[in-house]
């Protein structure tokens, strides 16, 4: 599914998300070897992102929401490269934080929180 952040409405005017032509797509994939099922695409003009998920990961994005990082409460779910992905919540705002922990990551991308519910409703 094509997600548009220029049409979501927590990507207001002001927001540096509105400059982006986000797109969002959920794809299956033949299970492997890691037992991936699924693979999200978050990518714009610029940079592009493929989370590996399994069925665990995406049992455990559905039945929990991932809280504040501040309080440690983020979720691991899914792979990226080799790295394990951490989703944390706050205000209006979904950060995925990309490495060995959720304490000392190697890449950091803060999205509208609309880009999670588009996740949601395609897994």
């Amino acid at each position: 599914m094509e997600y548009n952040a220029l049409e979501s409405t927590a990507a207001a005017p002001d927001t540096p998300y509105s400059q982006w032509n986000m797109t969002v797509d959920v794809d299956d994939v033949i299970p492997g070897q890691q037992g991936f099922v699924k693979t999200v695409k978050i990518s714009t003009d610029q940079w592009e992102i493929n989370i590996g998920l399994t069925e665990t990961d995406i049992a455990t994005l559905k039945a929990v929401r991932p809280g504040s990082w501040a309080e440690r409460e983020s979720l691991r779910c899914g792979i990226v490269g080799r790295a394990p992905v951490f989703w944390s919540t706050k205000d209006r705002y979904l950060t995925l934080l990309i490495g060995d922990d959720d304490e000392s990551w190697d890449i950091a991308v803060t999205l509208p929180n609309s880009t999670l519910t588009t996740i949601l409703k395609e897994l």
